[in-house]
């Protein structure tokens, strides 16, 4: 059996004092403790910052260029006399006033007032809210 001399018996019967650097005597930590600990581990918090940010920055640009989140499919339809007049009649346009046909309808569609006349059409937006029909997928 070990025995203590009195001098150990003193030193075991007194508070622990804080480490040089440690916490307070009576435990509570400041925002300068907080602000410390920081400081001595800051290349420790940036390169695990770095090491998780890096494959998370990667992961994310590829999700957004191979999986849009809402992919946009459209099927436009145009009806237009002077194209099914031709067709009727098995007439072919040039290929230059069928271009500037198809450029002049797609400044029309595009054009605030064609899209406003739409959406006043009822039987438009009846069609809108029953979903598509006969259109493959």
């Amino acid at each position: 059996m070990v025995s203590l001399d009195d001098k150990d018996r003193k030193r075991m019967q007194q508070p622990a004092r804080p480490r040089p650097g440690g916490a307070p005597a009576g435990g509570a930590i400041t925002p300068a403790d907080i602000w410390r600990i920081i400081r001595r581990r800051q290349w420790v918090i940036v390169i695990t910052v770095a090491i998780l940010m890096v494959p998370g920055v990667a992961i994310n640009i590829a999700w957004a260029k191979w999986w849009p989140k809402w992919p946009g499919v459209a099927l436009l339809r145009v009806d237009s006399p002077i194209i099914l007049e031709a067709m009727a009649q098995r007439r072919v346009a040039a290929p230059q006033s069928l271009e500037m046909y198809a450029k002049a309808e797609a400044r029309r569609i595009r054009s605030p007032q064609y899209a406003a006349d739409v959406l006043a059409n009822t039987e438009v937006m009846e069609r809108f809210r029953s979903g598509p029909s006969g259109i493959p997928p």
